[in-house]
Order: structure tokens, then C-alpha cells, then sequence
């Protein structure tokens, strides 16, 4: 095979692989985020959304295009490095931004959330949960990654 072939192979096939073990998994958090939401503030019921075919199934596709754009953004970094973050125009750029704070920021909200909560229930002697190490790693990683970002922006303000 040629070398311009087998890296076109191998690009369709991580984009493919990401399709599945980002986009999907994507689009089932979007697809249960948006529900909650819907139910939440009252829009629509749980049994609304699963009975009515129109709504399940625009619920559905949005969700299915959100977790597919995803996976489509995952695997231009992968493939192109980071600098594929800031192709396109400046609005996209900083939507890609935001969304991938927001992103981070949310997991990270969501581990510690968890971690801290099982350790406070081990600290008061209500449960001995080795969740207690997810809390301290999450409040570590938090730290790592402030650090991180704040020497990386130093960086480029000396640069530019």
C-alpha cells in the first residue's frame, strides 16, 4: 500500500473508533441531560417524551448530532493535534473554547462533587468508601489543571 493510502485508512479509522467511544456516549449524555432538563423546567413529561414519537425522536436526532459533532471535534485533535481547535472563524474558535471549559469544568464538578460527598460521609463514620482517594484526586487534577493553564497563558503572553 501507498503512504498517502494507509494514512487516509488510518485517519478514517480513528475517526471511526472516536465516532464510537466519544460520539455515542455523547450523545446518551445529551440525550439524558436534555430529558432532565425537558422534565425539570416543566416543558414536558418523562411519559410525554417516551409516548410521543415526534418528540423522542427529535430529542433523539439532536442528541445523536450533538454527540457525532463531538466526536467529529475529538478526532480533529487527535488527528491534527491541538491547533485543530483553532481552525475556522473566531466565533467557532471560541465556542470550541467554551464548550471544552464547560465540558472539563463539568466533569471535574461532578468527580469532586462525588468524591468529597464520599468523603465526608467516611470522615463523619458513616461509610468507609475508597471514593474518598476519586475526592482527593479530583481536587488534585483541579490544581494540576488550573496550574497548567495559567502557566501555558503566561507563556504566550511573554511570547506575544
Amino acid at each position: 500500500m501507498s503512504t498517502p493510502l494507509r494514512s487516509a485508512i488510518a485517519r478514517n479509522l480513528t475517526v471511526a473508533k472516536l465516532a464510537v467511544t466519544v460520539g455515542f456516549p455523547a450523545a446518551t449524555v445529551t440525550f439524558l441531560t436534555l430529558s432532565i432538563v425537558l422534565e425539570g423546567t416543566g416543558l414536558m413529561s418523562a411519559e410525554r417524551i417516551l409516548s410521543s414519537r415526534p418528540e423522542l425522536v427529535g430529542l433523539l436526532g439532536c442528541s445523536l448530532l450533538i454527540g457525532l459533532q463531538v466526536a467529529a471535534e475529538v478526532a480533529a485533535v487527535r488527528v491534527d493535534g491541538a491547533g485543530a481547535v483553532n481552525r475556522g472563524p473566531w466565533p467557532i474558535v471560541v465556542g470550541r473554547y467554551l464548550l471544552g471549559i464547560g465540558g472539563i469544568g463539568l466533569f471535574l464538578i461532578a468527580v469532586s462533587w462525588v468524591g468529597l460527598s464520599a468523603a465526608l460521609a467516611a470522615l463523619s463514620g458513616e461509610t468507609t468508601d475508597p471514593s474518598l482517594l476519586i475526592g482527593i484526586a479530583a481536587a488534585y487534577l483541579c490544581y494540576r489543571s488550573a496550574s497548567a493553564f495559567r502557566d501555558g497563558f503566561r507563556s504566550r503572553s511573554d511570547e506575544g
